[in-house]
């Protein structure tokens, strides 16, 4: 059910009379758990500790629509994840079951109309830090958006255990144990140092819900690493400079193995390096040279609370082009079986292949429409020299090189064929990249702000081409 165009808020209505059906028509039950897991029968089913809370097949679809409901709001989807919404309805529900009978309509109505008020009273104003992987950062600090890149320096230690031990001292429970605030102190200072203490951090406030923060905090940030990794010129063979938040790249090590002998007569280990080897730096000349290339204008989008529909085009191009500079290389040595082929990667695994294939999903991101139907390779070759504003000599090399590598985009998606050179990757990196930092220097310039815009500017190229 959808919530009128004029009205904001969801449907309190809807909520309520779903919420009276689920019990009047028994699609409701309370169960113990000890009895023979009966829980399992229900469509859907939560619990705390020994007692649970089963819905029927029925209740459940109710129970999906109201959740739909409630984040049809923009006020709630803004400030709570779908997560903390269906957290809310299921403790709602499990104390509502618990409620006379001849109570229980009273207290639905109640619960109905004060939904928004609560989820909103989920807000916490907060600032969070992440430490950033195999970053070296040579000026004091670097502000993306709202993400402020910076040491994790003493002044920044000493400013947390102040702060942390400031809370514990207004806390009534350690008012007479020193010794105990004193371990804990000395525990807190040993995970700072190991986790944060002299490493590159990003910092970002937010003021959400507490699982919204996190995940629109981690969002943000990835978004304005993406930015920097746009400007780098490393292509990153075995991953020499990669770097982000934990997870998101290989970590530097060996990848180890054992070898026994058959024969019996000896055993032994072997291992091999992976993950990152050198560290990505930032330093003035970096900045200087990747705020000419449209850093400075890309800072000013970050820090938009509403952007536009090019704006959004240029920042989804950005995530997939950072996609494929985090994909990690098997090692580069020539082919020696032909000396006239070009050096090639040893592809011990299909990554070069996901690579390549994530560079033509941030072309295509880039330069095509779902709205039309479209040859998708042919209007590639033909938007992407129009973006590089190109000479008609140069726009021969550039469709070419874009035939060939959607040619080889199809043997990957419908073969699962991975047959690059290194020298198409390098090609097809440096066109993508050029054509993204283009786009971010001129849209203003000429004056495309949605994406019918930019579709118009297109076909205006193609027929004075003609």
């Amino acid at each position: 059910m959808k919530v009128n165009d004029k009205e904001k808020d969801m449907n309190k209505d809807f909520i309520i009379g779903s919420i009276k059906k689920m019990f009047n028509e028994n699609m409701i039950e309370f169960f113990v758990l000890k009895n023979n897991l009966k829980g399992s029968k229900y469509q859907m089913w939560w619990a705390t500790f020994f007692e649970g809370t089963g819905l029927t097949e029925e209740g459940s679809k109710l129970f999906q629509q109201m959740i739909e409901n409630i984040l049809e709001s923009p006020e709630i989807s803004e400030i709570a994840t779908r997560e903390e919404v269906i957290s809310y309805l299921q403790s709602t529900l499990t104390e509502l079951i618990k409620i006379k009978k001849e109570d229980r309509l009273k207290f639905i109505i109640k619960e109905g109309n004060s939904i928004v008020k609560k989820l909103i009273s989920l807000r916490e104003n907060v600032e969070l830090i992440f430490p950033i992987l195999n970053l070296e950062l040579k000026v004091r600090s670097l502000r993306l958006g709202n993400v402020n890149i910076f040491h994790f320096s003493n002044y920044q230690l000493q400013k947390q255990l102040k702060y942390r031990k400031q809370l514990m001292n207004n806390n009534p429970y350690f008012i007479e144990k020193p010794s105990e605030i004193k371990d804990l102190m000395k525990q807190y200072k040993e995970l700072l140092i190991k986790e944060y203490h002299n490493k590159v951090c990003a910092k970002i406030d937010f003021n959400k819900s507490p699982k919204k923060n996190y995940e629109d905090s981690i969002q943000e940030i990835q978004t304005a690493l993406a930015c920097l990794k746009l400007f780098s010129d490393h292509i990153h063979v075995r991953n020499s400079c990669q770097f982000g938040l934990e997870g998101s790249i290989v970590k530097m090590g060996a990848l180890e193995c054992l070898i026994k002998l058959k024969n019996g007569s000896s055993w032994k280990t072997y291992g091999g390096l992976i993950g990152y080897i050198n560290k990505f730096t930032i330093d003035h000349d970096f900045i200087k040279n990747a705020n000419s290339k449209g850093l400075m204008i890309l800072k000013s989008i970050l820090v938009k609370n509403k952007k536009n529909e090019i704006e959004k085009r240029i920042l989804n191009s950005i995530f997939w082009y950072a996609k494929s500079y985090d994909v990690s290389l098997a090692k580069y040595q020539k082919n020696q079986n032909d000396k006239k082929k070009d050096d090639r990667l040893n592809i011990l695994t299909h990554e070069i292949g996901e690579k390549f294939l994530k560079l033509i999903i941030c072309l295509e991101s880039l330069l095509l429409f779902k709205d039309f139907k479209e040859d998708k390779k042919e209007y590639l070759k033909q938007r992407g020299s129009f973006i590089l504003l190109c000479t008609k000599k140069d726009e021969e090399k550039i469709q070419r090189i874009i035939d060939k590598s959607y040619i080889i985009r199809n043997d990957i998606v419908h073969q699962g064929y991975v047959n690059v050179n290194y020298r198409q990757l390098i090609e097809l990196d440096y066109l993508v990249k050029k054509m993204i930092t283009n786009l971010i220097k001129n849209y203003k310039k000429w004056n495309i702000n949605t994406n019918t815009d930019l579709y118009k500017w297109f076909e205006k190229k193609r027929l004075s081409a003609i």
